[in-house]
């Protein structure tokens, strides 16, 4: 089984021959190193992206993704090449220079050394827009004529209930009036009563079918069925590698979390107050934050308050709630204070990762 990757302060792109296909056009190419950090970049990929490829080497992938690309590429796309070696047309949204999303389609291979250590990956890219554009052309005109389709169905069903229920009430009367003392011209005129509203009848119950059966099927519910009891869940794989700031004022827990943290192989930034935490956000790129609820000068909620107000990029980090308590705050107030998970004193790192992923994946529309 290959090492997974972790992040080393004093990696090195590998040269090797491929850096030679970054330069032809008009091939959408980049790639990158085990944190995700774009290593080289072709002329023709950084452009449609409004950048120059200098922009772009040094800057991690996530960095440029929408909210739920970056979600998906850090809890399944990256792990799943890191695992598997390769992923083929992965739907991501890249953000343009000038803030314009870009639906692209990325399949990658890694690159390994002799011992299995990964060194780079190279990904293909695909333009996706001429497709997702017509998908969702499609999937509009479909509402418009579900839309249509139920509006007559509704029409379809008054028109049934408003015509079966006077002609059930004729059918019924002229049977119970064949049942009285009649004369045979009285019988046989209600016989043919009969006889018109019977046809009639059904030649309304054939129509309804027919026009019924023309519409576009009723619309379904798009939720997953219930998994079976007993049904073992999905297995996931250890999240990508992340730049967590973690702003712990006791020394002992942010030790124990940093630890936690760096195991499993994430870039750390420790801080002890909120002032510093806020110093850290505007200094460099970060993925997620942990953030002590108590801190001296600005609590965690001020300093969560400042972030989710201070109308930068980074407004939009999943910040996890950190208390030594065994019973936490009510998530729901916590939400309502912008955060987007919690972890106490005694969580493990299985605990401590999968708040991280519901809170990644919560941050992302």
């Amino acid at each position: 089984m290959n090492p997974r990757p972790s992040i080393q302060d004093d990696s090195v792109a590998p040269a090797d021959g491929l850096d030679a296909l970054f330069t032809i056009e008009p091939l959408l190419l980049h790639s990158i190193d085990e944190s995700g950090t774009l290593l080289n970049v072709s002329t023709a990929w950084a452009r449609m992206l409004g950048y120059t490829r200098e922009e772009l080497i040094g800057r991690r992938t996530t960095d440029i993704m929408t909210p739920k690309s970056r979600a998906f590429a850090l809890t399944r796309g990256l792990p799943l090449l890191y695992s598997a070696g390769r992923v083929t047309n992965i739907s991501y949204e890249f953000v343009r220079a000038d803030g314009r999303p870009l639906p692209v389609l990325l399949s990658s291979g890694a690159i390994r050394d002799e011992a299995g250590r990964f060194l780079r990956a190279l990904t293909v890219v695909t333009d996706d827009r001429r497709a997702r554009y017509a998908e969702r052309e499609l999937d509009a005109r479909n509402r418009r004529e579900a839309d249509g389709a139920d509006g007559l169905r509704d029409v379809l069903e008054r028109l049934g209930h408003e015509t079966r229920t006077p002609l059930g009430a004729i059918l019924g009367f002229a049977t119970l009036m064949e049942q009285g003392q009649l004369q045979d011209s009285q019988r046989a005129r209600l016989a043919e009563v009969l006889s018109a509203a019977e046809t009639l009848r059904k030649a309304l119950d054939a129509a309804l079918a027919e026009a019924e059966s023309s519409l576009a099927p009723p619309r379904r519910t798009t939720n997953p069925p219930p998994a079976r009891p007993g049904t073992p869940p999905a297995r996931q794989l250890p999240l990508a590698p992340m730049r967590v700031l973690l702003a712990v004022a006791e020394a002992g827990r942010q030790d124990r979390l940093r630890e936690m943290l760096r195991a499993t192989g994430h870039e750390v930034k420790a801080v002890a107050n909120g002032y510093e935490a806020i110093e850290a956000l505007f200094a460099s790129p970060t993925d997620l934050a942990l953030i002590d609820l108590d801190m001296p000068g600005l609590s965690g909620p001020a300093t969560v308050s400042q972030i989710r107000n201070s109308g930068r990029n980074f407004h939009d980090i999943p910040v996890i709630a950190c208390t030594p308590e065994a019973e936490p705050p009510a998530f729901a107030s916590l939400r309502g204070q912008g955060m987007d998970g919690v972890v106490t004193g005694s969580c493990t790192p299985g605990g401590l990762e999968a708040e991280m992923r519901r809170a990644l994946e919560s941050r992302s529309p």
